[in-house]
């Protein structure tokens, strides 16, 4: 004789689409249902069917206040990244006008700022030699 096929119940969901509406995978949900806190029953096309209601319950949607605290620290965060962008473009600047400063005129401002103490270019001093890579490595 044929096998009777038991249509699933009206408010029930297909495993995909109780995972859509919850907002988790497939396999969350089959994790909740080896814990035994979400029961199904197999449909005749073999699938597992689970509770609309119970899916519900288990993953609650945003209340509107909770909406509007969303809303409230997005704003905030809006807030937080101008002034952090203003801040950083004040640092910016500053960090130019400093690298202006640094830069030197000549090889005379070069000396005293670097070498002050052989910085008098009358007296014959010389740039002190500059060590390659090489040099550094062998010490």
């Amino acid at each position: 004789m044929g096998q009777v096929e038991t249509p699933p119940v009206p408010a029930s969901l297909t495993l995909q689409q109780a995972a859509a509406q919850a907002g988790c995978s497939v396999k969350t949900l089959y994790r909740l249902m080896q814990r035994g806190r979400l029961s199904y029953h197999k449909g005749g096309d073999n699938r597992r069917y689970v509770s609309e209601a119970r899916i519900r319950e288990l993953f609650p949607a945003p209340s509107v206040k909770a909406t509007g605290d969303l809303e409230r620290e997005l704003q905030e965060l809006r807030e937080t990244v101008q002034e952090l962008a203003q801040q950083l473009e004040a640092q910016t600047e500053a960090l130019h006008r400093l690298i202006r400063l640094y830069q030197p005129q000549d090889l005379g401002s070069l000396l005293t700022k670097h070498w002050p103490e052989k910085s008098d270019l009358s007296g014959g001093t010389r740039v002190p030699k500059m060590r390659n890579e090489r040099e550094v490595k062998n010490g």
